[in-house]
Parts: structure tokens; C-alpha cells; sequence
């Protein structure tokens, strides 16, 4: 069994041990020699494996069991063992730690891609554990570029001062042999030794690769690129490694199409990473002053863009108004623009977004600013909407060549609902916060009616009330005098002069007199157009006002006097300024008649006293008359 184990002639296998150590491969035979010889020094048995070099070249494996016999004197006299061939084994067992190896490296990779989606990171990796799976000197990953194959990572080249050569290498697929296989089998070829492969293709600077393996990187039948392993030593890959990194690219694969999704979700991501900083930037925001700056900013920032503008459609006068800008659209005179005029007033319109590549030169821009606006600047225009209906337009506009893509007017479209969500909600807040003022004011002036029946104190609360609630800067209550039908000023408020203290108007004299004689509000818009001979006083003068508004304080039906407001600057209220108007007026006459009422009843109590005094006299004077001692 010996000798066909060793594959040896049986005379020479016993002729010396020189000759045993001369079947032993070359590269075991020093642990060998070291293992007997230790053996008969210590005089103890050994058993060892290694292996045995065939005549052919294979290699043997085989387990050695030895035990040296000595003479009286202590002098080994031979040796006896046996030899066990375990090649079969040892290959099962290197099958199984190739396999183990592999699995392995191929768990610890899917592990570390796994652990991130960055591309450049993943491709790291993937050549960080290409070595676990085939030893190597260099490796590299090509991706594809078009028809081309380019090297996007490597390691080891830079070492040898190949970095920037490699990177600037680009192959043609279908024109190369062994990319054009790998692209139509999908599998991996071998070169073991590059001298004589017919399918390696010499490159200057690369001539001491003597092997080669490479691989494809495919996902659903697309090359997406290649890995390649080199070898300074010809013979140092095989069929086997080509299997293991042909695996090992399939799981690479999967990584780098995920790298390819995540960047598309990445893209997704920073959409809904603006669309969530605009939220949180306007949910921070209490009033429409506080939000819009904020709205027109992020916008801006989200799209890398410095030129915007949001313009607000106002019911009262049912215009839309440029409520706030940047960039050029700070110098642009727009005069307020009715739905329909402009490119403003047609999104605003239609409800739909509009794209244009210059604003200048666009024919729905309107002629009036066309000048004032600079060329080559583009952009796009969106409604801005709530649930209910178009509120405004937000503009974003970039300079020639950039236009804004589809992606980006989607998401600009997406920030003008969440804009108009945010309006919607911030004039629901004010118009809360503004009732409950107006149900403070209305209940401030209530305590004031019913803790006093001073008139001038209540009316002083009245009128501070009307020029803070309502926003003006003066005010001041006239009274229907009982004697004439005469207004005289009772209490002013927020004057710079004593312009109204001596006012005297008969009914339908001036506006305060039209407003007590026809029982209805006026308002004067403009002063200066329209100011009457009441109003024309040097001191009245000097208040400059602007616009007026009188209102008749009318209590059971009788006219007890006019309501004025005056402001320093044009103001167009709303349907809801207007009702609180007139409930201050209504409670400003209840004011005033209920003061009426008292001073009616003091009046009545003192005539009753003196009535009362005045017939105890009669009745005394009478007593006297009649008898002096009643006196």
C-alpha cells in the first residue's frame, strides 16, 4: 500500500532516508525532516501530515504515523509507522473551506453593502472583500458609460504608479474580445497566463499582469460593469475562481443597482426633505408678515435660485398684489392686476402652472413691465391654492441657460399647496385672534357702559378700542346737541391737534352731518380729492389724513350723534371691519342714549324734589295763614 501511495519502486523507497525525503514535496520536506529527526532525539513517536510530489506533478496528501526502535545503547535502529492516503479528504476539506471562505465573504460583504447606499463607498467595499473570495495582487471595477467601459475604482494600481493611466482607460465592449463574451454569456473568464490567452488584450504600463480573472456585474440581464483581479504570477487563478467571483459579482450587483435606486430616492428624499423644511419654516409662523418672507426664502433655497416673488389676491378690491419679492422683481412698478391680466393673473385664473423661457419677451407678459423686467431671465409661475380656491401666484425665476426642469416645477408646485394650506390657515389664526380682540373690545366697552354713567369716560374706551382694533389713527364721537340740531365734538382720540374740538355741523353739513341726516356710513377714500369746508382748517391740515369713515350712532331710532375714524394712509377693509364698525357704533349709542337716560332721570328726580320742597312750603305758609301758633 506503501509503494502504490508513494508511486515508487519498493527497492528505492528503503535504500535511505534521503531517498523517503526525495518523495516528499519540495516545500513540506523541512517540516518533515524536522518532525522525524525530533522524534528520534526525544524518542517519542510522531504523526504528521504532508504532502507527496507525484513523478506527473499531482500532489498527494497523506497522513504519517512513525516510531523509531533503538538498541541497548540508545542507538536508533529503525523505523516502523504507516502511511495513510488522505488527498481525497484534504480536498473535501479545501472544497469545504473554499466554500466556507466564500460564504463567508460573500455574508460579510452583503453585510457591508447593506450597511450604506453611497455608490463610490459601496464600490470600496466590494473591492475591500474581492480578496477574501480570490487572492490577488490588483483589482478593479469598470462601469459601463455608454458603449464604453471604464474603471471607476481600483486597488493596488496606485502602488505602481498605474492610478491615473487606469483611470483614464476606456474600452469598447462590443469591440473588445473579452468584454464582448462576458457581455453575452453573462460569466466569468479566466486567463491563466496572459503571455498566451488569445482573448487578453495588452495595454502599455500593464504588461506584468500574467493573470487575469474577471467578471460581469449584472442585474436583469444589464451589464452594468466588470470586476477584474490580476496576478503578477501566471498560473494564479483558475476555473474555481472564476465561479467564486462570478458569484461574488452577482451579489455586487444587487448593491450597485440599489446605489442606482437610492440615488433616485436620494433625489426623492431632498424633495421631501424642502417639502418638510417649508412646512416647519411655516408652521413657525403666526401671522402672514411673519410668513411669507419665510415661504419666498425656502423656495428659493430649496431650488438654488435668488429671483422670486408671491403675489396675493385681495377680495376687498379683487385685484392680486405683489405681497412680497426678491431679486429684479424688487424693481418691477406692477400695479395690481386684475384675474386674467398677466401672466400672474393667468395662473391665478386658470389655476394651472406656466412655464417660460423669458419673461421679457413673453407674450402673456404685460406691457406695462415688460421693460423693467431684465432679458434672459425665465422661469415659472404656480397657484398658489387652498381647498377652496386659488389664493395667489408664487414665482421662481433663473437666468438663461438654466431652465427649471419638470422635477423642479413639480416640486414647486408641491411648495405652493403647502404654501396655500399655510395661508389658508395663518388668516384662519388672524381672523380668530382678530374676534376674539373685537369680542374683547365689545366686552371692555360693556364693563365701561355698565361700571359708569360718565359719557366721556365711556366714550374715551370707545374710541381707543375702534383706533387699535380697528387700525386707524384717530377718532372722535360727535353729539346731536338737544337744544339745535347741532354736532358737537364730546371725546377725540389719536389727534396731533384740537383740529375737531370746536366742530359745530348741522345735520347734512359736511360728511359727519350727510351720515346723521341720511342715518347711513359714508367713507371718503381721499381727503385730499374731496375735502369739504369743515375739513379745510389749517389744523386739520396739519393731522394729514387720507381717508375717512362716519358713521351714524342711531339708538330706538333716534340719531344721537356720528362716529368718525380717520387714517394717515390709504386703507381698504374688509366685509368684517366693516360689521365691527358698526357694532362699535351700536354699542357707542347704547353708550350715549343710556347716559341720556340718566341725566333724564336725574333731571326728572330733581324737579320731583323740588316739586315735593315746594308743596311742604305751600302746605306750611297755608298753616300760617290759618293759625299763627302753628307757625
Amino acid at each position: 500500500e506503501i509503494y502504490r501511495i508513494f508511486e515508487i519502486d519498493p527497492a528505492r523507497f528503503g535504500a535511505s532516508y534521503e531517498a523517503f525525503l526525495e518523495a516528499v514535496h519540495s516545500e513540506d520536506r523541512a517540516f518533515v525532516d524536522e518532525a522525524y529527526t525530533s522524534s528520534v532525539r526525544n524518542r517519542v513517536p510522531y504523526q504528521i501530515d504532508h504532502r507527496l510530489l507525484m513523478k506527473d506533478g499531482r500532489v498527494k496528501h497523506v497522513h504519517e504515523r512513525c516510531e523509531t526502535l533503538y538498541d541497548p545503547q540508545g542507538k536508533p535502529i529503525r523505523s516502523t509507522g504507516t502511511v495513510q492516503d488522505i488527498t481525497e479528504r484534504k480536498q473535501t476539506e479545501q472544497a469545504e473551506r473554499e466554500q466556507r471562505v466564500l460564504a463567508e465573504a460573500l455574508r460579510d460583504t452583503a453585510a457591508a453593502l447593506n450597511a450604506t447606499l453611497d455608490f463610490d463607498e459601496i464600490l470600496d467595499r466590494i473591492l475591500a472583500n474581492a480578496g477574501r473570495v480570490v487572492p490577488h495582487d490588483t483589482s478593479s471595477i469598470m462601469l459601463m458609460d455608454g458603449g464604453l467601459a471604464r474603471i471607476a475604482r481600483h486597488h493596488g494600481l496606485a502602488e505602481r504608479g498605474l492610478a491615473e493611466q487606469a483611470l483614464a482607460l476606456r474600452f469598447p465592449v462590443k469591440s473588445i474580445p473579452k468584454f464582448r463574451q462576458m457581455n453575452e454569456t453573462g460569466k466569468a473568464i479566466v486567463a491563466p497566463d496572459t503571455l498566451s490567452d488569445p482573448l487578453w488584450l495588452p495595454v502599455p504600463g500593464f504588461e506584468w499582469i500574467r493573470a487575469h480573472v474577471s467578471a460581469p456585474i449584472r442585474f436583469r440581464g444589464e451589464t452594468l460593469g466588470f470586476i477584474n483581479l490580476d496576478s503578477a504570477a501566471p498560473e494564479a487563478f483558475t476555473l474555481q475562481d472564476a465561479e467564486h467571483l462570478q458569484a461574488f459579482a452577482d451579489q455586487a450587483s444587487a448593491a450597485l443597482h440599489n446605489a442606482q435606486l437610492f440615488a433616485e430616492t436620494r433625489r426623492h428624499l431632498t424633495k421631501l426633505e424642502a417639502v418638510a423644511k417649508v412646512s416647519t419654516a411655516l408652521r413657525a409662523a403666526q401671522s402672514l408678515d411673519d410668513m411669507l418672507p419665510l415661504l419666498l426664502a425656502e423656495t428659493l433655497a430649496v431650488l438654488n435660485a435668488d429671483v422670486g416673488a408671491i403675489w396675493l389676491y385681495d377680495p376687498a378690491s379683487g385685484n392680486l398684489r405683489s405681497a412680497i419679492a426678491r431679486g429684479w422683481f424688487t424693481s418691477i412698478d406692477e400695479t395690481p392686476l386684475k384675474p386674467g391680466e398677466g401672466i400672474a393673473g393667468h395662473v391665478f385664473a386658470s389655476g394651472t402652472a406656466y412655464r417660460s423661457p423669458e419673461f421679457a419677451s413673453d407674450p402673456r407678459t404685460r406691457e406695462s413691465a415688460r421693460s423693467q423686467i431684465p432679458a434672459g431671465w425665465g422661469g415659472v409661475c404656480v397657484p398658489i391654492r387652498t381647498a377652496q380656491a386659488v389664493v395667489g401666484v408664487l414665482f421662481v425665476s433663473v437666468q438663461s441657460p438654466r431652465e427649471l426642469s419638470d422635477e423642479e416645477e413639480r416640486l414647486l408646485t408641491t411648495l405652493a399647496e403647502i404654501a396655500g394650506n399655510a395661508l389658508h390657515r395663518t388668516r384662519l389664526y388672524e381672523l380668530t385672534e382678530r374676534r376674539l380682540w373685537q369680542v374683547q373690545a365689545l366686552r371692555l366697552i360693556d364693563q365701561a357702559i355698565t361700571s359708569t354713567l360718565d359719557l366721556r369716560l365711556t366714550l374715551g374706551v370707545i374710541l381707543e378700542q375702534a383706533t387699535t382694533r380697528l387700525g386707524v389713527d384717530a377718532a372722535d364721537v360727535l353729539l346731536l346737541s338737544p337744544r339745535a340740531p347741532v354736532l358737537e365734538c364730546a371725546a377725540t382720540h389719536g389727534f396731533h391737534t384740537a383740529a375737531l374740538h370746536s366742530t359745530r355741523l348741522r345735520l347734512g353739513e359736511g360728511y359727519a352731518g350727510r351720515a346723521a341726516l341720511e342715518r347711513r356710513l359714508v367713507h371718503i377714500p381721499d381727503l385730499q380729492a374731496r375735502r369739504t369746508d369743515a375739513l379745510r382748517s389749517p389744523l386739520f391740515t396739519m393731522e394729514a389724513f387720507v381717508c375717512t369713515w362716519c358713521v351714524p350712532l342711531v339708538a330706538k331710532g333716534q340719531v344721537k350723534g356720528v362716529l368718525e375714524l380717520f387714517h394717515r394712509a390709504p386703507l381698504t377693509p374688509d366685509q368684517e371691519w366693516l360689521d365691527f364698525l358698526e357694532a362699535l357704533a351700536g354699542q357707542a349709542a347704547i353708550a350715549i342714549n343710556n347716559a341720556e337716560l340718566f341725566e333724564g332721570l336725574q333731571h326728572a328726580n330733581l324737579e320731583l324734589v323740588l316739586a315735593y320742597d315746594a308743596t311742604i312750603e305751600g302746605w306750611s305758609r297755608a298753616l300760617d295763614l290759618r293759625d299763627k301758633e302753628t307757625e
